[in-house]
């Protein structure tokens, strides 16, 4: 039975990491269920999180990556009773820590799936421009970061109409704290919303929209590399059923071989989109956005590595206008951090949406020192509220 990676988060302490899995498929879903735990799956429930789990040395699970597990396999774990409401999470196991696991065992190799489905919008910029064309900035032109955890939503939001870009949220939130991010936010009105790939902190609040809050959504733009796990064919199979126009940004070509490629692709009013070539890993496959406001440049990065946002992004903005810069992978990993970090100029504010106290892995506590106390970044979970400033 194949599973998909979706997250990895470390505790060094207790050498120990908590897993995120999905299923490849509706029947894989139905079958667990019924075989393991004794009922009948709900629609988009696939979620299986691994608590506690140790691991032989470098034998671990890794992000991304696909694994075809026995159902005995699971025999290594006990079921965790499911206490908070998350309609998303099938299971929780607990981990028996005698028996360190060899994972590595199990990993399959396998390709992520390009999709197609949809509008080139390579070829039909003329047409994304009747999208954005109504997105005039105004004095009160403002962007907003949720707090939405080790997840992101970002909004750049002009009277009642907005650009969200990804609709995501922490993937352990429970349906009670998605659906207050929701009643805070600007999908009650029309949006466009893009996302910046695909893994499901970036995109998951979409199946917990209402139909109404979905069909306020003029469209969607969105990378074509996907991992074709069961919550994208879910996410996909929704747009689809509420006739929801979307637009794929096929992917830029390398100019090198073992280095991914971010480029400029297009200027739509004042929304200029970047495409990166594709590569192993799904969050470096995908669009960043900056958005040219009156007196400020926002850079809204989804996951993209600091390497490919010096050479392509920072060479392109205006020097007279403060940045904005949204910190990538939740202060994660984002590439060598160290040797880029002193391409960020003095002026500059911005934010960083994750959740502290938790993992190791997630924030990487250097890099949240140098943006939240010495560049006085905005937080989410420090201050426990959104970010908002005016553009």
């Amino acid at each position: 039975m194949m599973f998909y990676c979706e997250k990895v988060l470390y505790n060094s302490k207790k050498n120990i990491c908590e897993v995120i899995l999905d299923f490849e498929s509706a029947d894989d879903v139905r079958i667990f269920g019924i075989e393991l735990l004794r009922f009948t799956p709900e629609k988009k429930q696939s979620i299986i999180v691994l608590k506690n789990l140790s691991y032989i040395s470098r034998k671990g699970f890794r992000r991304g990556e696909w694994y075809d597990f026995p159902l005995n396999f699971f025999n290594n774990f006990l079921a965790e009773s499911v206490t908070e409401r998350n309609s998303r999470i099938l299971t929780k196991y607990e981990h028996n820590k005698d028996k360190p696991l060899n994972i590595q065992k199990f990993k399959v190799k396998r390709n992520h799936v390009q999709d197609f489905s949809g509008v080139n919008i390579n070829k039909n910029w003329g047409k994304m421009k009747e999208f954005l064309v109504y997105f005039s900035f105004t004095e009160d032109t403002e962007l907003i970061v949720k707090n939405v955890g080790c997840g992101n939503w970002n909004e750049v939001k002009t009277g009642e109409k907005t650009l969200i870009y990804d609709l995501g949220g922490d993937i352990l939130s429970s349906d009670q704290e998605m659906r207050s991010i929701i009643k805070s936010s600007s999908v009650k009105n029309e949006y466009i919303c893009v996302i910046s790939h695909w893994d499901l902190d970036h995109y998951k609040a979409i199946l917990d929209l209402t139909l109404e809050e979905l069909q306020n959504m003029k469209c969607i733009i969105v990378p074509t590399l996907t991992p074709n796990t069961h919550q994208y064919k879910e996410t996909m199979d929704r747009l689809v059923e509420s006739k929801i126009p979307i637009f794929r940004i096929h992917p830029t070509q390398k100019t090198q071989k073992h280095r991914i490629t971010l480029k400029r692709i297009q200027k739509v009013e004042r929304v200029i989109f970047y495409r990166s070539s594709d590569g192993s890993k799904i969050n470096q496959s995908g669009i960043v956005l900056v958005i040219s406001g009156n007196d400020k440049n926002v850079i809204l990065t989804g996951d993209h590595h600091y390497l490919q946002l010096k050479n392509s992004v920072f060479n392109d903005l205006n020097p007279e206008k403060k940045i904005v810069f949204i910190v990538p992978h939740h202060g994660g990993s984002a590439g060598n951090f160290a040797r880029y970090k002193n391409m960020f100029p003095s002026n500059m504010e911005g934010a960083l949406s994750t959740k502290i106290n938790r993992y190791d892995n997630v924030p990487i506590q250097g890099i949240h020192n140098f943006f939240v106390k010495i560049n006085n970044f905005h937080c989410t979970d420090c201050r426990k509220k959104e970010y908002i400033t005016k553009l």
